[in-house]
């Protein structure tokens, strides 16, 4: 006899005998309370896994009545219930539907037994809809917090909570300490950058390459192909030339990184034409001790970790609804029925939430209000060709996990993009555009080139579709996966004709196998929920649609330079100059001169505005760089230089 946390231990995977009958008795409510929907349903897979064909599961599954005493609840399984949406009456259903159980018969109850027992029973053949999962992580040891369970992918949400994927759901990490953290033992990790709506501060969003990212991964498996592989769909990759934030990651926390291509090419080269980059060093990423990639994560929760040694204090899960401006200076902060003075405050908000404070928007100049409500996105076709980028309503990414990442092991495709820029997908019959990044998802293998499973991402832009686009469960939740067949079906075939010509080229058979999973992060640009950066691209040009379109054209407010668009909107308050502002999504730029969405842009309108307001140069940051990127935009006599800034 053995007692033991089933939900984590592997123990029984690798012994390698499956059971005639598994008994889950008096269990259930447990799980649920202590680790939620999600929870369950993977004690209910692992239930599955652990039959052979042919075998029993007897459920024994306590009444939801039950779940409302208040003699075991705790604030961490109080929270919990509320956030229920399985309940017990519903898993015979979800057994058989879900899980592949053949059939099931209730057992009658007598005296001493109160509730049912239900009978399950696993299908002889394997069942051919049943849901499957790659293998999970192994153990280890050490001091590092431990995910439950390695159900394959888990994500990380601005540094306070946890959601882990076991192929049906999402499970957020409790705000308290409850069985499902423990010293030492497995993670896995998925990083998903993005804010939950009840919980926004001042950092970041994702899909940008940004500074708002989850807390670190720590891998503590080892580098075999069955290891699960980790997955981050958003922001991780940076130029070291680009000081913010590369000094920040490798001179102040020393972090490991790694080349984001194989080859390690010049940074320029990863923009396909007629994009410009100009930033010569190799784009990395932070990466672990096994090198997979960590994410930006893991320098957030260094920079926390120093604000703390400083005496700082950090508070998460604090929604932003409101600031007022005072008189005499600085700003009450309104946090619901909480009010907080500041003499100083950086906003790193992004259109949405900022245009959400009604006193401070008030307080805004009506023309400065203007230049925060516009977005633009021009698309001149001597830069676009017509008919090559038909923008849609969000920015989607979308990765696809194969047992055999053909990529490495067929065609030895290791980096590169297909189409060449894949930020204009390749469109085929089966109505799904495809763009890879070879080189973008996590992949382990046996060997060099041999034995190899992981994750390709198959798209990555803003242009017009819905299969990806529709996985999404609401504009509140980015993140949608799934696991259904015909879906999975239909976009393999849409990746094999889109690579057709890359295995003709090499005289190899395409595979047929479909992948078995596909995760997609969809951020809106329609303004609604978690949404993508949002800036303002106008253009000059005569082949823009509806003629040239210069920026005070393209926003509507006569006169405007990016001089005095990007002060207003550092400064959005003329008598306030310690009320900062400061994201990606305060852009305004020729489309022409279009880099993307990358952490430098929030960290340098953070900086410049810190200088106004007294702050020097950190000693740790490039001279050169500050100089160029920051003082250059600030000093008298500089062309972008608007001196109300300084009022």
């Amino acid at each position: 006899f053995r007692t033991e946390n089933v939900l984590v231990s592997e123990v029984e995977e690798r012994r390698g005998l499956l059971y005639d009958v598994v008994l889950c008795l008096k269990l259930t409510k447990w799980v649920h309370l202590h680790w939620g929907d999600d929870g369950l349903k993977l004690l209910l897979h692992k239930c599955y896994r652990l039959l052979r064909p042919g075998g029993l599961l007897v459920l024994e599954a306590q009444e939801w009545a039950s779940y409302q005493s208040r003699k075991h609840l705790t604030p961490h399984t109080r929270q919990n219930r509320s956030l229920l949406r399985l309940r017990p009456q519903d898993l015979p259903e979800y057994l058989v539907r879900e899980v592949g159980f053949e059939s099931y018969s209730t057992v009658g109850s007598g005296a001493s037994l109160k509730r049912p027992l239900i009978v399950f029973r696993r299908a002889k053949a394997p069942h051919s809809d049943a849901p499957t999962l790659p293998v999970g992580c192994g153990s280890g040891s050490g001091s590092a917090e431990m995910v439950l369970g390695c159900s394959e992918i888990f994500w990380d949400v601005q540094g306070f909570s946890t959601i882990y994927w076991d192929g049906q759901g999402l499970r957020f990490r409790p705000h308290v300490t409850s069985p499902l953290w423990a010293p030492g033992g497995q993670e896995c990790t998925m990083l998903f950058a993005w804010q939950h709506p009840a919980r926004r501060s001042a950092f970041s969003k994702a899909p940008i390459e940004s500074a708002g990212a989850p807390t670190p991964t720590r891998s503590r498996r080892g580098v075999g192909r069955r290891a699960s592989p980790w997955m981050l769909v958003g922001a991780y990759r940076f130029s070291p030339d680009m000081h913010l934030p590369g000094d920040i990651i490798l001179d102040v926390l020393q972090l490991p990184v790694a080349c984001y291509e194989p080859s390690c090419p010049p940074a320029y080269k990863d923009f396909p034409a007629p994009f410009q980059f100009n930033y010569t060093a190799p784009l990395v990423r932070i990466v672990n001790a096994q090198g997979m990639p960590a994410g930006y994560a893991t320098a957030i929760e260094g920079l926390m970790d120093k604000i703390k040694q400083a005496g700082g204090e950090l508070y998460m899960g604090a929604p932003l609804t409101d600031l007022k401006p005072l008189a005499g200076g600085g700003a009450q902060l309104m946090f619901g029925n909480q009010t907080v003075p500041v003499k100083q405050v950086l906003l790193n908000l992004p259109r949405t939430p900022l245009l959400s404070l009604p006193s401070m928007r008030a307080a805004t100049p009506n023309r400065t209000v203007k230049m925060q409500e516009c977005v633009k996105f021009d698309t001149p076709t001597s830069f676009f060709p017509a008919g090559s980028f038909d923008l849609g309503k969000s920015l989607t990414k979308g990765y696809a996990f194969y047992e055999d990442a053909w990529w490495h092991t067929k065609v030895d495709k290791t980096e590169g993009q297909c189409p060449e820029n894949a930020f204009e997908p390749a469109q085929t019959s089966e109505g799904i555009p495809i763009g890879i990044h070879f080189n973008d998802g996590p992949v382990r293998c046996e060997a060099p080139g041999k034995g190899c499973r992981g994750f390709l991402e198959v798209f990555y832009s803003p242009a017009t579709e819905d299969f990806f686009e529709d996985l999404r469960p609401s504009p509140q939740e980015p993140l949608g996966t799934t696991t259904n067949a015909t879906q999975l079906a239909r976009l393999h075939r849409a990746v094999m004709e889109a690579t057709k010509e890359i295995f003709n080229t090499k005289l190899v058979a395409q595979p047929q196998d479909p992948p078995t999973l596909l995760v997609v992060g969809v951020w809106d640009r329609t303004g609604e929920g978690y949404t993508a950066p949002t800036k303002v691209y106008y253009s000059t040009s005569p082949t823009t649609p509806g003629g040239p379109d210069p920026l005070q054209k393209a926003c509507g407010v006569p006169g405007l330079s990016e001089a005095e668009y990007r002060n207003s909107v550092l400064m959005p308050l003329l008598n306030h100059p310690e009320i900062l502002v400061a994201n990606n999504d305060w852009v305004a730029s020729a489309i022409e001169k279009m880099e993307g969405d990358w952490a430098q842009e929030s960290l340098l309108q953070a900086e410049r505005g810190l200088k106004l307001n007294g702050f020097e140069r950190p000693e740790w940051l490039n001279e050169e760089y500050y100089n160029a990127k920051v003082l250059a935009f600030l000093e008298p006599g500089s062309p972008t230089r608007q001196t109300e800034v300084l009022i």
